[in-house]
């Protein structure tokens, strides 16, 4: 897998608001066309639920990080 191109997919999907404080942070990959599907909660602390592979870690945590950082939380 092109790890460069599979990161480009990911980073672009952007973070969607799916209830009140929880977020899908996940993509599409983009050589099988599956999607990772993490889903961050926010409260007094921030939850990852299944965070996906570790070809997705970067990109997950790098959409958590820049989103509670963000102050649109």
């Amino acid at each position: 897998m092109n790890r460069k191109k599979y990161s480009e997919t990911m980073s672009n999907a952007r973070v969607v608001e799916i209830a009140k404080n929880i977020y899908w942070v996940g993509g599409k990959g983009q050589q099988d066309g599956l999607y990772c599907n993490p889903y961050l909660l926010v409260d007094e602390e921030a939850v990852l639920i299944d965070p996906g592979s570790v070809l997705d870690f970067t990109d997950v945590l790098g959409k958590c990080l820049k989103h509670c950082t963000s102050g649109k939380n």
